[in-house]
Protein backbone atom coordinates (compact mmCIF):
# COMPACT_ATOMS: atom_id res chain seq x y z
CA UNK A 1 0.00 0.00 0.00
CA UNK A 2 1.26 3.28 -0.71
CA UNK A 3 1.57 6.56 1.32
CA UNK A 4 -1.21 8.68 1.77
CA UNK A 5 -1.04 10.91 -0.93
CA UNK A 6 2.21 9.56 -2.70
CA UNK A 7 1.38 7.65 -5.76
CA UNK A 8 -0.05 10.30 -7.95
CA UNK A 9 0.35 13.90 -6.35
CA UNK A 10 3.82 14.10 -5.56
CA UNK A 11 4.71 13.16 -9.67
CA UNK A 12 2.63 15.88 -10.78
CA UNK A 13 4.82 18.92 -10.17
CA UNK A 14 3.90 21.98 -12.73
CA UNK A 15 0.73 20.21 -13.95
CA UNK A 16 -3.33 21.99 -13.18
CA UNK A 17 -4.03 21.46 -9.64
CA UNK A 18 -7.95 21.43 -8.72
CA UNK A 19 -10.25 21.50 -5.62
CA UNK A 20 -13.27 20.82 -6.35
CA UNK A 21 -16.04 21.97 -3.42
CA UNK A 22 -19.80 21.88 -3.94
CA UNK A 23 -20.90 22.72 -7.78
CA UNK A 24 -17.82 24.99 -7.93
CA UNK A 25 -15.46 24.36 -11.07
CA UNK A 26 -11.49 24.18 -9.59
CA UNK A 27 -9.23 26.76 -10.49
CA UNK A 28 -5.41 26.35 -11.94
CA UNK A 29 -3.52 26.98 -8.37
CA UNK A 30 -1.08 29.72 -9.67
CA UNK A 31 -2.02 32.39 -6.81
CA UNK A 32 -3.61 35.61 -7.67
CA UNK A 33 -5.71 33.91 -10.58
CA UNK A 34 -8.69 35.95 -12.21
CA UNK A 35 -10.49 32.60 -11.31
CA UNK A 36 -9.53 33.22 -8.25
CA UNK A 37 -11.93 36.51 -8.00
CA UNK A 38 -15.08 34.84 -8.89
CA UNK A 39 -14.96 32.43 -5.86
CA UNK A 40 -18.23 32.05 -4.50
CA UNK A 41 -18.80 32.96 -0.89
CA UNK A 42 -17.92 29.97 1.52
CA UNK A 43 -20.87 27.67 2.44
CA UNK A 44 -22.30 27.69 5.99
CA UNK A 45 -22.11 23.94 5.20
CA UNK A 46 -18.89 22.53 5.47
CA UNK A 47 -18.69 19.68 2.23
CA UNK A 48 -18.66 16.18 3.81
CA UNK A 49 -16.93 15.18 0.63
CA UNK A 50 -13.71 16.92 -0.08
CA UNK A 51 -12.37 16.26 -3.98
CA UNK A 52 -9.00 17.15 -5.21
CA UNK A 53 -8.70 16.84 -8.85
CA UNK A 54 -5.20 17.02 -10.76
CA UNK A 55 -5.24 17.25 -14.36
CA UNK A 56 -1.90 16.44 -16.20
CA UNK A 57 -2.76 15.24 -19.91
CA UNK A 58 -4.28 16.75 -23.04
CA UNK A 59 -6.38 14.12 -24.00
CA UNK A 60 -9.88 14.61 -22.52
CA UNK A 61 -10.63 17.71 -20.86
CA UNK A 62 -13.35 17.48 -18.54
CA UNK A 63 -14.08 20.35 -15.85
CA UNK A 64 -12.94 19.31 -12.60
CA UNK A 65 -16.47 19.96 -10.90
CA UNK A 66 -17.64 17.04 -13.57
CA UNK A 67 -15.29 14.77 -12.19
CA UNK A 68 -15.50 15.41 -8.14
CA UNK A 69 -19.61 14.99 -9.21
CA UNK A 70 -18.65 11.35 -10.26
CA UNK A 71 -17.14 10.87 -6.71
CA UNK A 72 -19.98 12.46 -5.41
CA UNK A 73 -22.53 10.20 -6.83
CA UNK A 74 -21.08 7.33 -5.86
CA UNK A 75 -20.46 8.08 -2.42
CA UNK A 76 -23.87 8.92 -1.88
CA UNK A 77 -24.80 5.84 -3.71
CA UNK A 78 -22.24 3.61 -0.96
CA UNK A 79 -23.37 5.93 1.91
CA UNK A 80 -20.13 6.91 2.75
CA UNK A 81 -20.38 9.27 5.85
CA UNK A 82 -17.46 11.55 4.63
CA UNK A 83 -14.51 10.92 2.20
CA UNK A 84 -11.47 12.70 1.03
CA UNK A 85 -10.62 11.68 -2.77
CA UNK A 86 -7.82 12.46 -4.90
CA UNK A 87 -8.33 12.21 -8.38
CA UNK A 88 -5.47 12.13 -10.98
CA UNK A 89 -5.80 12.54 -14.98
CA UNK A 90 -2.82 11.65 -16.52
CA UNK A 91 -1.29 10.26 -19.99
CA UNK A 92 -0.72 6.35 -21.05
CA UNK A 93 3.11 6.67 -19.86
CA UNK A 94 2.73 8.23 -16.48
CA UNK A 95 -0.09 5.44 -15.80
CA UNK A 96 2.46 3.04 -16.79
CA UNK A 97 5.28 4.01 -14.66
CA UNK A 98 2.67 3.64 -11.78
CA UNK A 99 1.01 0.55 -12.45
CA UNK A 100 4.70 -0.84 -12.65
CA UNK A 101 5.85 1.01 -9.72
CA UNK A 102 3.24 0.54 -7.31
CA UNK A 103 1.03 -2.60 -8.15
CA UNK A 104 4.42 -4.50 -10.41
CA UNK A 105 1.87 -4.49 -13.54
CA UNK A 106 4.53 -3.61 -16.37
CA UNK A 107 1.81 -2.26 -18.70
CA UNK A 108 -0.45 0.92 -18.94
CA UNK A 109 -4.11 0.67 -17.37
CA UNK A 110 -7.13 3.05 -17.58
CA UNK A 111 -7.43 3.27 -13.63
CA UNK A 112 -5.32 2.63 -10.48
CA UNK A 113 -7.40 3.02 -6.80
CA UNK A 114 -5.87 3.32 -3.50
CA UNK A 115 -7.82 3.03 -0.40
CA UNK A 116 -6.00 4.66 2.40
CA UNK A 117 -7.92 5.10 5.77
CA UNK A 118 -11.75 3.69 6.16
CA UNK A 119 -13.36 4.25 9.69
CA UNK A 120 -16.68 3.49 10.79
CA UNK A 121 -18.18 7.26 11.82
CA UNK A 122 -21.96 6.43 10.98
CA UNK A 123 -24.13 8.34 8.65
CA UNK A 124 -23.50 11.81 8.11
CA UNK A 125 -26.78 13.89 7.70
CA UNK A 126 -27.60 14.82 4.02
CA UNK A 127 -24.70 12.25 2.58
CA UNK A 128 -25.44 8.78 3.37
CA UNK A 129 -28.32 7.37 1.40
CA UNK A 130 -31.98 6.67 2.57
CA UNK A 131 -34.88 4.59 0.89
CA UNK A 132 -33.66 3.02 -2.22
CA UNK A 133 -30.73 5.97 -2.74
CA UNK A 134 -27.71 3.70 -0.94
CA UNK A 135 -27.04 0.67 -1.89
CA UNK A 136 -26.69 -2.23 0.21
CA UNK A 137 -23.79 -3.99 1.19
CA UNK A 138 -20.95 -1.26 0.28
CA UNK A 139 -18.01 -1.99 3.17
CA UNK A 140 -17.51 1.72 3.08
CA UNK A 141 -21.39 2.07 4.13
CA UNK A 142 -21.40 4.56 7.34
CA UNK A 143 -17.43 5.19 7.00
CA UNK A 144 -15.17 7.93 6.72
CA UNK A 145 -13.12 7.02 3.71
CA UNK A 146 -9.37 8.43 2.18
CA UNK A 147 -8.28 7.53 -1.16
CA UNK A 148 -7.01 8.10 -4.69
CA UNK A 149 -7.77 7.50 -8.13
CA UNK A 150 -5.60 7.75 -10.53
CA UNK A 151 -7.37 8.11 -14.32
CA UNK A 152 -5.61 7.83 -18.01
CA UNK A 153 -7.19 10.53 -20.26
CA UNK A 154 -5.40 9.24 -23.27
CA UNK A 155 -6.77 5.73 -23.11
CA UNK A 156 -10.04 7.03 -22.53
CA UNK A 157 -9.37 8.83 -25.83
CA UNK A 158 -7.81 5.77 -27.58
CA UNK A 159 -10.73 3.72 -26.63
CA UNK A 160 -14.16 5.65 -26.40
CA UNK A 161 -15.42 5.14 -29.93
CA UNK A 162 -14.80 1.47 -29.59
CA UNK A 163 -17.63 1.49 -27.19
CA UNK A 164 -19.96 3.75 -28.96
CA UNK A 165 -19.83 7.08 -26.85
CA UNK A 166 -17.42 10.03 -25.80
CA UNK A 167 -14.13 10.18 -24.35
CA UNK A 168 -15.53 12.33 -21.74
CA UNK A 169 -18.30 9.30 -21.28
CA UNK A 170 -15.50 7.00 -21.22
CA UNK A 171 -13.35 8.69 -18.45
CA UNK A 172 -16.19 8.88 -16.31
CA UNK A 173 -17.21 5.60 -16.69
CA UNK A 174 -12.78 5.21 -14.99
CA UNK A 175 -13.77 7.77 -12.16
CA UNK A 176 -16.91 5.73 -11.17
CA UNK A 177 -15.29 2.22 -11.55
CA UNK A 178 -11.96 3.53 -9.49
CA UNK A 179 -14.28 5.30 -6.43
CA UNK A 180 -16.32 1.87 -6.11
CA UNK A 181 -12.76 0.62 -5.32
CA UNK A 182 -12.28 2.97 -2.77
CA UNK A 183 -15.67 2.11 -1.16
CA UNK A 184 -14.50 -1.37 -0.98
CA UNK A 185 -16.10 -3.28 -3.65
CA UNK A 186 -13.87 -6.12 -5.95
CA UNK A 187 -14.43 -7.63 -9.28
CA UNK A 188 -12.09 -10.54 -9.02
CA UNK A 189 -14.67 -12.98 -9.76
CA UNK A 190 -18.08 -13.21 -12.07
CA UNK A 191 -20.78 -12.52 -9.60
CA UNK A 192 -18.73 -9.06 -8.52
CA UNK A 193 -17.95 -8.22 -11.91
CA UNK A 194 -21.62 -8.08 -12.60
CA UNK A 195 -22.33 -6.28 -9.86
CA UNK A 196 -20.08 -3.64 -10.18
CA UNK A 197 -21.12 -3.37 -13.68
CA UNK A 198 -24.56 -2.64 -12.35
CA UNK A 199 -23.20 -0.01 -10.13
CA UNK A 200 -21.21 1.79 -12.85
CA UNK A 201 -24.12 2.05 -14.83
CA UNK A 202 -26.28 3.41 -11.88
CA UNK A 203 -24.07 5.97 -11.15
CA UNK A 204 -23.72 7.04 -14.78
CA UNK A 205 -26.89 7.02 -15.00
CA UNK A 206 -27.40 9.67 -12.00
CA UNK A 207 -24.57 11.89 -13.90
CA UNK A 208 -26.95 11.52 -17.10
CA UNK A 209 -24.74 9.46 -19.13
CA UNK A 210 -26.43 6.52 -20.99
CA UNK A 211 -24.83 3.04 -21.27
CA UNK A 212 -23.95 2.80 -24.57
CA UNK A 213 -26.03 -0.54 -25.58
CA UNK A 214 -25.15 -1.41 -28.75
CA UNK A 215 -21.62 -1.81 -27.85
CA UNK A 216 -22.17 -4.72 -26.04
CA UNK A 217 -19.91 -3.61 -23.69
CA UNK A 218 -19.86 -6.21 -20.90
CA UNK A 219 -16.34 -6.96 -19.76
CA UNK A 220 -14.93 -4.87 -16.83
CA UNK A 221 -12.14 -1.60 -17.06
CA UNK A 222 -9.01 -2.89 -16.76
CA UNK A 223 -8.34 -1.28 -13.56
CA UNK A 224 -6.49 -1.73 -10.95
CA UNK A 225 -6.63 -1.29 -7.44
CA UNK A 226 -5.69 -2.10 -4.12
CA UNK A 227 -6.68 -1.51 -0.48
Amino acid sequence: MLPARSAAQTKMDGYSRHHSCGSRDGETDSGGSAAESERPPPSSHADPISVEVLDGQRFVRLPAARLAEAVRTVCRLAGVASAEISVAVVDNARIHDLNRRFLGHDHPTDVISFTYATHPVGPAEGMRGSGDEAVADVPARGCAVEGEIIVSGQMAAERAAEFGWRPEDELLLYVVHGMWHVCGLDDRTERERAAMRRLERRALERLQVAWPEASGRAAQTDGEGTR
